[in-house]
């Protein structure tokens, strides 16, 4: 496995954030493990998770799957319960 972790805390306004922190793990062969932690001075807050891809996501949230010719990535949300990504144009 490889993995690193980063603080992106300075990248937002410390008037709406205490810390954003991510960490990623890359299991061989193929599954990568994102793990973000925020901290909202506000906790109603909204937050975002944001994939750039170049298809549209089927399937049924938190299970989605992103289809590009040959490429499939296969994304499912764990925590926190009850929240799921919704599925948005390409």
């Amino acid at each position: 496995y490889l993995y690193t972790a980063g603080d992106a805390t300075r990248s937002y306004s410390p008037r709406k954030l205490d810390f954003f922190t991510r960490q990623i793990a890359f299991i061989r062969p193929g599954t990568f493990v994102i793990f973000d932690r925020v901290k909202a001075k506000d906790p109603s807050f909204k937050k975002t998770w944001l994939l750039q891809a170049m298809q549209k996501p089927t399937g049924q949230a938190p299970n989605l799957v992103v289809t590009n010719g040959k490429g499939r990535l296969f994304m499912q949300t764990l925590l926190p319960e009850g929240w799921a990504p919704q599925a948005k144009g390409a």
